[in-house]
């Protein structure tokens, strides 16, 4: 089965019929739950949430049986609610595996992080990114951290992209300089596409003092369904973010994809307390 064929459907594991049926009877009530009392949007997917987390727990520990793709539900009230994904380094990664990006010599960096479809001599020439660590340690992980913030890929990802999302990526080979060699089967990867899709009312952000732009954030949370039909995705207000969608997060968990860490905006800015998020946001306002 090539990665295409993985519909959004599929994404919460390999059901059996029955237990799609069930967990289809399962979203019907939150629904119903929902229109006798009246629920908010926000409400609705907070209960959803809970719901697919529950499914989701279940898969983990190998109470659903596991026998071939089904579809769980097709309708559009279900795809709306498909998460989005944030590419980020892992947590555990060390800083002597950070690549640096070799500006004399290698094409302007920062193309990669226009949005757009490149033309095929603009990111020219070879460009060369320097690591302190072995050829043998680079082979252990499919995407290297590197000081670029674009995502410096292996033939598995991009395979993977490659089938999935062919229209929102492209690919530029790079060569590695390693401790012991040069090394090459790494790509730098173009996202072609931006969106926009910050929730405004519920995320909570800085912003640059000489520039109406976004500088971070304390919370951030995406509108439902703002990708559209894109898998991947640029944020246009804060082109730092790189979206991914949940049936991609599927395969590279599947596939278990090392050296990226595809996490939830909401749970990726967390504060650890209400009053923590509060108050630095005070604070920040204090500070203008």
């Amino acid at each position: 089965m090539s990665y295409s064929e993985v519909a959004p459907e599929d994404i919460l594991g390999e059901q059996t019929n029955s237990y799609s049926e069930k967990v289809a009877e399962q979203m019907n009530i939150v629904v119903r739950q929902g229109q006798a009392a009246d629920w908010t949007q926000e409400q609705y997917q907070v209960e959803t949430r809970h719901l697919l987390s529950e499914i989701r727990q279940q898969l983990r520990g190998s109470r659903i049986r596991l026998d071939k793709y089904h579809s769980l539900l097709e309708t559009k009230w279900y795809e709306e609610k498909i998460m989005i994904y944030s590419w980020k380094n892992p947590e555990n990664f060390l800083n002597r595996d950070m690549g640096e990006y070799n500006n004399n010599g290698s094409p302007n960096k920062y193309l990669l992080n226009s949005g757009r479809q490149l033309r095929a001599n603009e990111f020219y020439p070879l460009p060369t990114v320097s690591f302190e660590v072995t050829k043998s340690r680079i082979l252990k992980f499919d995407c290297l951290p590197n000081n670029t913030l674009v995502p410096l890929v292996n033939n598995r990802i991009k395979t993977i992209l490659e089938d999935l999302a062919q229209d929102d990526v492209q690919f530029f080979p790079a060569k590695l300089l390693c401790s012991d060699g040069e090394l090459e089967g790494y790509y730098f990867l173009n996202i072609t596409h931006t969106i926009i899709g910050i929730d405004h009312e519920k995320s909570i952000y800085t912003k640059m003092k000489t520039v109406d732009a976004i500088s971070g954030f304390y919370y951030l949370t995406y509108k439902p369904g703002c990708m559209g039909e894109h898998q991947l995705a640029l944020d246009q207000e804060y082109l730092e973010n790189i979206l991914i969608s949940e049936k991609i997060k599927f395969v590279f968990d599947k596939e278990g994809i090392t050296g990226v860490r595809l996490i939830c905006p909401e749970d990726y800015y967390q504060p650890f307390t209400a009053s923590d998020l509060i108050n630095e946001w005070k604070r920040d306002q204090s500070d203008k």
